[in-house]
């Protein structure tokens, strides 16, 4: 398919012919997702732990796809797997919710994401996969911040994972709204060139943060047993 058929386009796509600089960084998301595997090895966290960080690279190659090809099946290649690894990221701190709400709680996060997944493939509403992605990402670390002061595991890990989310949804919003504005920058010379890369390193900076965390969280309940 053509480039007209993606359901969003990013403003390197506008002013060149490929996109060097969003496709390139997706690097972060390897050298993040490969920090993750042996933080998982070297504390022996579970397995929800492995499982997100070999989602993240899954999610990096669906990128690479996107950003390379400008194509809707590239497009799905990178947008299916992130919601697949916000149910992990659910997966990874469920255990941290009294038992009787463990199974529905995954149960909500994995039908919300085929449900969102199907008005996706029908409607081509990127706006509405952009909400359901932050709620998603949100529950998780909502989840993980109420549990942190009965398990006794300090909070600084969350709020780095917070202060890095949010720069790169800033990051992320400045690039749409100059997209939306027909003011796309056309040099590598102008900072606001390389917003969505910069989505792409702090996003997955944030990842490890929060996945830094999730496993004190885990560490602790385990102690606790």
């Amino acid at each position: 398919m053509a480039h007209h058929d993606v359901a969003v386009r990013w403003c390197e796509a506008e002013v060149r012919a490929h996109e060097y600089a969003n496709t390139a960084s997706n690097v972060a998301f390897v050298a993040f997702a490969v920090a993750g595997l042996r933080d998982c090895r070297s504390r022996r966290l579970p397995r929800p732990f492995v499982a997100a960080e070999l989602s993240l690279c899954v999610v990096a190659v669906g990128s690479v796809l996107f950003h390379g090809t400008k194509t809707w099946l590239g497009e799905l290649l990178d947008e299916v797997p992130m919601l697949g690894l916000a149910v992990v990221y659910l997966w990874t701190v469920v255990g941290l919710l009294p038992p009787r709400w463990a199974a529905p709680a995954m149960v909500c996060g994995g039908g919300g994401a085929a449900a969102g997944l199907a008005h996706y493939l029908r409607h081509r509403d990127h706006a509405f996969f952009s909400l359901l992605f932050t709620v998603q990402v949100l529950a998780p670390a909502l989840i993980a911040f109420a549990s942190a002061p009965a398990l006794g595991v300090r909070r600084g890990t969350w709020y780095a994972f917070l202060a890095l989310i949010v720069g790169g949804k800033v990051a992320w919003e400045l690039e749409r709204e100059l997209w939306r504005r027909g003011a796309c920058p056309t040099s590598a010379a102008n900072p606001l060139f390389w917003l969505h890369a910069l989505w792409h390193v702090l996003s997955a900076a944030a990842h490890r943060a929060a996945m830094r965390f999730h496993g004190d969280l885990a560490l602790a309940k385990a102690k606790r047993r």
